[in-house]
C-alpha cells in the first residue's frame, strides 16, 4: 500500500472515530446516560481519534 493509501485509509478510520465519540456524547446529553460502560466506550472512542491522528501525523513526514 502506498504511503497516500495508508493516510488515507486512518484519516477515515480517524473520522469514524470522531463521529462515533460525538454520537455517543450527544446520545448522553440527549437521554440523561451514566454509567461505567459509556464512559469506557467515550475514552475508547478518544483514545482511536489520538492513535489515528498520531499515525496519519507520522506518515504525512
Amino acid at each position: 500500500m502506498t504511503r497516500d493509501a495508508n493516510i488515507a485509509r486512518y484519516m477515515g478510520k480517524m473520522e469514524d472515530s470522531m463521529q462515533r465519540l460525538l454520537w455517543l456524547k450527544e446520545f448522553k446529553a440527549r437521554h440523561g446516560a451514566e454509567g461505567k460502560p459509556l464512559e469506557d466506550l467515550e475514552q475508547k472512542y478518544a483514545n482511536d481519534v489520538i492513535a489515528y491522528g498520531t499515525l496519519v501525523g507520522h506518515l504525512a513526514r
